[in-house]
C-alpha cells in the first residue's frame, strides 16, 4: 500500500539523517531494521543499500556485503535494468580494520578484491551466461544471498551504470593502506568503470574539442586501450602545451622555491591578466586540519599570481575558514559544491582551465569520478593517496625524489608503479604549515573526536613504575597486521611499558573491538605458536592488557595528547603523515 511505502521511505530518510550528521548510528540502524520489518521486498532496495553502507562504516564487512547484494537483487526483481551501484560497492568493499592475521591474510583479501572486480567486468561484457562459480564471493552464494540460476540469467551490463557518484559513494579507500603501489588494481578499476559506465564518464570540455589539442603520446600509449572508442577519438584532439610535455619514461626533477612572498605573488596586473594560466585545485579536504588540504596551503601561497589564476573547488560538507578563501582569491574563486556533481562539472567546464590539480581521488566518489572527465589539457594528481590513479585522464603525478625508487627511470614498464608521468620535487615534496600558523578551519572539526570524558590526561595511564608510554595515535585502518608483531615485541621488551592507540569513534566501537581481537590472536601466534582465538596463552593476555585504546580528540588537542608519550610510534607500511610533521 501507499501508506506502507511512505512509512518505509520516512524511516529510510530518518536513518540517513542520523548517519550523515551528528546523530546516533544505533538509532539509524533501528529505523532501517524497522523498515525491513514492515516493508514489502520491492520497497527495500534503498533501505538495504543504506544498511550495508553503515555496517561497512561500523566495521561489519560481512554484513555489509550481504546487504549490498540483497539490495542488488531487489533492483533486479523490479524488472528494469539492475542498479549496479550496490553490486559495485560489494565488489570494491575493503574492511576498514582487517581482521586476518599476518601478511598472508592481506594477500588473500586483495586476491578476493581482484577476482570480484574481474567478475563484474565479465558480467558487463557477457552477462551471466559465462558465470560458473562464486569463488570471488561477489554474489555471496555460500551465504545463501544469491541463487546461481538467477546469476546466469543476468543480461550484459555494459554502459548501464550512469549514476556513478551516488551509486558508489565511497571508492576503494582502504585498499592503498595495505602499502602496495596498486597500479594493477587501479587500472582494473578504471577498466571496470570504462566498461560499465556510458561514454559520458569521459566527457570532454567543449572548448578543448574545438581546439587543436592532442593527447600526449605517453598518455595515449598507456591508457587509450581502456577508453571507449568514441572517448578515445575525442581525447585524440587533446595535447598538453609544449611546456608540460615530457619524453616517455623521463622523470623530471623540479626544485621548489620557498623565497617568494605571498604579497609579491598577488599582483593582479591587468596587462598580464590575459596571459595567465588558469588552474583549478579540487579536494574534499579544504576543511578542518586535514593533511590533504594543508598540503596545498604552501602551494597556493607560493604560486606567482602574475602568472597564474587559481580557483578551488571543495567537495563535501566542509567549508574552509575565511582566511583560506581569501588566499584563493575570495568567494568568486572558491566554490563549495557539496555533493552536487552537476554543479562541479559545470564550474570546471566553464572556467576554461589550463590545468586541474586533484589533491586526492580515493576519499570521495565525486572527486574520483571527476577525474575521468577532461576539463583541461593538463590534469594532475597529488599524493593525497600515494598511489597511481590508474585513470587514463590523469596525466601527471607529483611526488618527491625521497619517496620514490632511487633508480625509477631504470624500471621496466612492468615494474613502473604509475600510469601517469611522474614529476619529482626535491626531498619529500611535503610542506605542511607550522602547527601554530595553519588556519583554524571551520566545518567538521569534530569528525576526529568524541568526548574524552573531560580527563586532562585523555585517558592515558600514568607512568606507574617508570614504564614508558608508546603512542601510535593514528586511525585504526593504518595499523596493519604486520604492525601487530612490532607492538607485541615492544611490550615484551619493556615489561612495564604501555602502548596507547586511538580508538574508533564511539558509534564505530566494533572497529576497536575487531582490532583488539586481531591483535590478541597475533600475539598468541607469535608468542605461543597458536592462532586459535580460544587458545590459552597467558603471555599474550598479559601483553594485550597493556594495550590501551583512548578516545579520539578534537584536532587542536592532538598535540597535547602526543606530548604525553614517551615514544611516538608511526605504523608501517603506511606512516603518520601530518602527525609526523607535528611531532
Amino acid at each position: 500500500s501507499q501508506y506502507k511505502k511512505d512509512c518505509v521511505y520516512a524511516l529510510n530518510v530518518l536513518a540517513s539523517a542520523h548517519f550523515g550528521g551528528s546523530g546516533s548510528s544505533a538509532t539509524g540502524l533501528f529505523y532501517l531494521k524497522r523498515a525491513m520489518q514492515i516493508g514489502d521486498e520491492d520497497m527495500l532496495e534503498d533501505v538495504y543499500a543504506n544498511y550495508a553502507a553503515e555496517l561497512a562504516n561500523l566495521g561489519d564487512a560481512e554484513g555489509a556485503a550481504d546487504a549490498f547484494v540483497t539490495s542488488f537483487w531487489i533492483s533486479v526483481a523490479k524488472g528494469a535494468m539492475p542498479r549496479l551501484g550496490t553490486l559495485i560497492r560489494r565488489a570494491i568493499l575493503v574492511p576498514g580494520v582487517h581482521t586476518g592475521d599476518g601478511p598472508r591474510s592481506v594477500e588473500d583479501l586483495r586476491v578476493g578484491f581482484r577476482r570480484r572486480v574481474k567478475d563484474l567486468i565479465a558480467l558487463g561484457r557477457y552477462g551471466g551466461v559465462t558465470w560458473s562459480d562464486d569463488r570471488s564471493d561477489l554474489f555471496r552464494v555460500s551465504r545463501g544471498v544469491s541463487d546461481p540460476e538467477k546469476i546466469k540469467c543476468l543480461p550484459p551490463l555494459q554502459d548501464t551504470f550512469d549514476d556513478w557518484t551516488n551509486g558508489v559513494q565511497t571508492p576503494h579507500f582502504y585498499l592503498h593502506y595495505h602499502g602496495f603501489h596498486d597500479r594493477d588494481y587501479n587500472e582494473l578499476i578504471a577498466q571496470m568503470y570504462s566498461l560499465l559506465c556510458p561514454e559520458s564518464l569521459y566527457e570532454v570540455s567543449p572548448r578543448l574539442l574545438l581546439s587543436n589539442y592532442q593527447l600526449s603520446p605517453l598518455v595515449d600509449a598507456r591508457n587509450a586501450p581502456s577508453i571507449p572508442t568514441n572517448a578515445t577519438t575525442a581525447l585524440a584532439l587533446l595535447t598538453p602545451p609544449t611546456s608540460f610535455q615530457n619524453a616517455a619514461k623521463t622523470t623530471q626533477v623540479a626544485t621548489s622555491s620557498p623565497s617568494s612572498s605571498p604579497s609579491s605573488q598577488s599582483d593582479d596586473n591587468s596587462s598580464t591578466r590575459g596571459k595567465k594560466l588558469r588552474i583549478a585545485f579540487v579536494s574534499s579536504h579544504f576543511g578542518a586540519e586535514e593533511p590533504h588540504g594543508l598540503l596545498l596551503l604552501d602551494v597556493l601561497r607560493r604560486l606567482p599570481r602574475h602568472l597564474f589564476e587559481i580557483i578551488a573547488l571543495g567537495v563535501g560538507p566542509r567549508r574552509p575558514h575565511d582566511d583560506f578563501i581569501r588566499l584563493v582569491g575570495g568567494d568568486g574563486r572558491y566554490h563549495g559544491v557539496g555533493y552536487n556533481d552537476f554543479l562541479a562539472r559545470e564550474i570546471l567546464f566553464r572556467e576554461a582551465l589550463d590545468a586541474v590539480v586533484f589533491a586526492e581521488m580515493q576519499n570521495e566518489a565525486m572527486v574520483h569520478f571527476l577525474g575521468y572527465q577532461r576539463f583541461a589539457p593538463v590534469q594532475i594528481l597529488l599524493m593525497g593517496a600515494p598511489v597511481t590513479s590508474g585513470n587514463p585522464n590523469v596525466d601527471y603525478f607529483l611526488s618527491g625524489d625521497r619517496l620514490e625508487h632511487p633508480f625509477r627511470t631504470r624500471l621496466s614498464d612492468r615494474q613502473e608503479p604509475y600510469t601517469e608521468q611522474v614529476v619529482l620535487f626535491d626531498g619529500q615534496a611535503i610542506s605542511f604549515p607550522p602547527h601554530d600558523e595553519s588556519f583554524s578551519f571551520g566545518g567538521s572539526v569534530d569528525d576526529n573526536s568524541t568526548d574524552a570524558g573531560g580527563d586532562d590526561n585523555f585517558g592515558i595511564p600514568g607512568n606507574i613504575g617508570g614504564g614508558a608510554i608508546y603512542m601510535c595515535f593514528q586511525s585504526l585502518w593504518k595499523i596493519q597486521p604486520l604492525f601487530d608483531f612490532v607492538i607485541g615485541m615492544i611490550l615484551h621488551a619493556d615489561p612495564s611499558g604501555r602502548v596507547v592507540l586511538q580508538a574508533a569513534r564511539d558509534d564505530h566501537a566494533l572497529r576497536t573491538n575487531k582490532m583488539a581481537e586481531r591483535m590478541l590472536i597475533s600475539f598468541k601466534k607469535h608468542f605461543c605458536a597458536s592462532a586459535a582465538a580460544d587458545a590459552a596463552c597467558p603471555l599474550a593476555n598479559e601483553l594485550m592488557s597493556r594495550v590501551i585504546f583512548i578516545p579520539r580528540v578534537p584536532s587542536p588537542d592532538v598535540i597535547d595528547v602526543l606530548r604525553r608519550a614517551s615514544v611516538v610510534l608511526h605504523p608501517f607500511p603506511f606512516g603518520g603523515s601530518k602527525t609526523a610533521a607535528d611531532v
